[in-house]
């Protein structure tokens, strides 16, 4: 490549790493011979941090001009991100690659939803600029190191899950999703439909992108919402799939405690 090198990540596998650089391209490499096999290009600005999904499937590009990329390594889709005010220091996939935080120079820790392509939580550094962070492998603790020479850290307890848009096609999607939103804010009032134990799952064993195994679900309240469905001209839809896509909608709560 031309230019300085900002970013080396290697796969999970170890069959390929990644460099970024100032030319704005990013270049895939054999993991064992370092033989080029791709080239990703050009950005409009340099690309400063990368990252790899676990499966190797997803490629995370940070850019000076703020943005960050996401590509599909087996399909070459790529979509971008809104990002930071100003150059994106840092990105990290966690493990279930439906969840990216990135860091920047606004100074900002954000947390992005990759499928809906939207922004869900941020935290703002006290310190701040960022230059850098690290996920364990777990994804259930974030530390940021910092301009001024702090590092500081977070637990993090995710009650979130990314749609999974395979589970049925976007639009039918849209529709569970939109006959389940009515009913979920009644029972979020009258804590009808989840029990026994607090329907938040505050205190219970969580992990990013995962269900509290506290959570239970009514075949009432699936009933209701396949009834609905039904009505609006979707049939056979399965208690398992209004079930999968009510707990996506469910878990949009995130909780942090400093470290």
């Amino acid at each position: 490549g031309k230019g300085e090198v900002y970013s080396l990540v290697f796969s999970r596998d170890g069959r390929f790493f990644v460099s970024a650089s100032d030319d704005g391209y990013v270049r895939l490499w054999n993991g064992r011979s370092a033989l080029p096999l791709k080239e990703i290009g050009p950005y409009p600005a340099p690309i400063l941090a990368t990252d790899i999904s676990f499966d190797s499937r997803l490629l995370v590009a940070g850019c000076a001009n703020g943005k960050i990329y996401v590509l599909d390594l087996t399909t070459d889709r790529q979509v971008a991100l809104p990002g930071h005010l100003g150059e994106v220091g840092a990105v990290k996939l966690f493990p279930d690659a439906g969840l990216l935080v990135s860091t920047g120079k606004d100074k900002i820790i954000r947390f992005w939803d990759i499928v809906q392509l939207k922004e869900v939580q941020n935290l703002t550094n006290p310190d701040g600029e960022i230059s850098n962070l690290d996920l364990d492998l777990l994804g259930s603790r974030l530390f940021i190191g910092s301009e001024n020479g702090n590092v500081r850290g977070w637990k993090i307890q995710w009650d979130y899950r990314p749609p999974q848009l395979n589970v049925v096609d976007n639009a039918t999607y849209q529709i569970i999703a939109s006959v389940a939103g009515y009913y979920l804010n009644n029972e979020f009032k009258h804590k009808k439909s989840f029990g026994p134990k607090n329907y938040y799952g505050v205190g219970a064993p969580a992990l990013p992108g995962r269900f509290s195994r506290e959570m239970t679900i009514s075949e009432k309240l699936l009933d209701n919402i396949a009834l609905e469905c039904g009505i609006r001209g979707l049939s056979n839809i399965t208690h398992d799939k209004i079930e999968k896509i009510v707990r996506q909608l469910w878990n949009e709560k995130t909780a942090f405690s400093e470290i």
